[in-house]
């Protein structure tokens, strides 16, 4: 019984849904045998399910004590209950979908014929949907479904009908869904340098710049970021932001933190690739997020978002700013990597401050228990001796992080990328600051890489 697809399930339910199991499972029009019903009280009493040592035979004997063990009647018994389970939670969530709830309805009452009653409820609808504030891609789906009911009962009695709001409404459709997939997929291609193709993508892009689309917002929001995305032109930016910010009503909450998200990952991605100028946009978007609370999940905010805010900030100088916000947002870090994720940033802003000392006490203070957060501490560590002329603690750090990679067997693009930073510190602090010739050809070198430390290594180089 331990690893019984009903079993998983019923662990995994909460305690009102087990209570509404079980009434379901009582109730003649859904359930009308007996033993199914045993078998769920059964299964669902609170010692029985917390039990590792359930068998099929001691199920088989508490419902049928009187009969010899068969092995097929206790497997299609508990194959029945999951298949109840099944409709259950299908039910549970027709119920809180009324959308979903409408047009299965619609669906009944034009399948029997219930002509006034179905077109009564068509209108409602029309109505409700006309109404609607969140104009986002489903908006529009809905929009076009109703249409084409409104075709079939325009059809069956013999009215006219208007096409170009059935055509305009899948048109919207289209476009908005087809130029969301294709935001994710780029972002997805540049984070993790692989090709992809966009069938037809030139001509949804040339369609979704016409007026009649780019009035439409679910439309616009996403034709501006692709523009980004691919040219990057400040003027596609500023139409961004100032669409996305504008729209922010048209959006259902989730798609648009969906969007505002993409929005920040692509700067990451920039950012990460040394086109600095796209640092103040960065910070000014997540200063944004705080103020809408999209930077939260269930109260809680990850650690990489409070690290990549901290980070924003300091390359930018707003000092005050980030002493302030990694004091106020430290509560809001979940408790498994509260104290690393508190200590690493504390620590990058003493650094900052060249409070290098507290920074090194920081530093050490806590046992990283993330990979990224072990390297770069132990990266952020190597910087605070080369500034400090510790250059042999500096020497047994970087082959200590070195090694660290190989034994944990790092592979890819992160592998690559920070064993570049260990060669390129180390040809640092072993040139001669005197060869001006071997000096320029280094920082020529660094300049043509899109590693992290870029910006750090060209100014050591400039200050030897």
């Amino acid at each position: 019984m331990k690893k019984t697809l009903i079993r998983e399930a019923f662990l995994d339910l909460s305690r009102k849904d087990k209570q509404s199991f079980l009434k379901f499972m009582h109730s003649p029009y859904f359930n009308s045998r007996t033993d199914l019903v045993q078998l769920a009280e059964y299964l669902l009493s609170e010692k029985v399910l917390e039990s590792e040592e359930l068998s099929k035979k001691d199920v088989f004997r508490k419902l049928f004590p009187q009969e010899s063990y068969t092995d097929q009647k206790i497997r299609l018994l508990l194959s029945y209950l999951h298949k109840k389970l099944e409709l259950f939670l299908t039910i549970e969530e027709l119920q809180m979908n009324d959308g979903e709830l409408s047009w299965l309805m619609l669906s009944a009452l034009q399948n029997r014929n219930l002509q006034r009653n179905y077109t009564n409820k068509l209108n409602l609808f029309r109505r409700q949907l006309n109404q609607r504030e969140k104009q986002d891609w489903s908006f529009y789906y809905e929009k076009y479904r109703i249409e084409l009911l409104n075709l079939d009962v325009s059809s069956s009695f013999k009215k006219s009908f208007n096409y170009a709001d059935l055509t305009d409404s899948l048109d919207s459709f289209y476009l908005s869904a087809k130029l969301r997939h294709a935001c994710s997929a780029i972002l997805y291609q540049m984070v993790y340098d692989q090709n992809y193709e966009f069938p037809l993508l030139d001509d949804v892009l040339a369609m979704a710049s016409q007026e009649q689309f780019i009035t439409v917002p679910a439309v616009s929001i996403y034709y501006l970021f692709i523009k980004v995305m691919i040219d990057g032109e400040e003027v596609d930016i500023v139409k961004l932001k100032e669409t996305l910010f504008r729209h922010k009503s048209a959006l259902s909450d989730r798609e648009y933190k969906e969007v505002f998200t993409m929005v920040l990952n692509f700067y990451i991605q920039k950012i990460n690739q040394n086109q600095l100028h796209f640092v103040p946009e960065a910070l000014s978007f997540y200063k944004k997020g705080l103020d809408l609370g999209l930077l939260l999940d269930n109260k809680h905010m990850k650690g990489f978002t409070y690290s990549n805010i901290v980070a924003m900030g300091l390359k930018v100088g707003e000092l005050d700013w980030v002493t302030n916000f990694i004091e106020s947002y430290k509560s809001f870090l979940p408790k498994s990597i509260r104290k690393e994720t508190y200590s690493l940033n504390k620590a990058r802003l003493a650094y900052q401050l060249q409070e290098y000392d507290m920074a090194i006490d920081l530093l050490n203070d806590v046992n990283y228990a993330q990979l990224t957060y072990v390297v770069t501490a132990r990266i952020l560590k190597i910087k605070i001796y080369w500034e400090m002329g510790e250059l042999k603690l500096l020497d047994h750090q970087l082959h200590s992080l070195k090694f660290f990679l190989k034994r944990k067997k790092v592979v890819g693009y992160h592998y690559k990328h920070w064993v570049k930073i260990i060669d390129y510190i180390k040809k640092l602090a072993t040139v001669n600051p005197f060869d001006k010739v071997k000096v320029n050809k280094l920082k020529k070198a660094i300049e043509k890489e899109k590693i992290s430390e870029k910006a750090w290594l060209i100014e050591q180089l400039e200050q030897l």
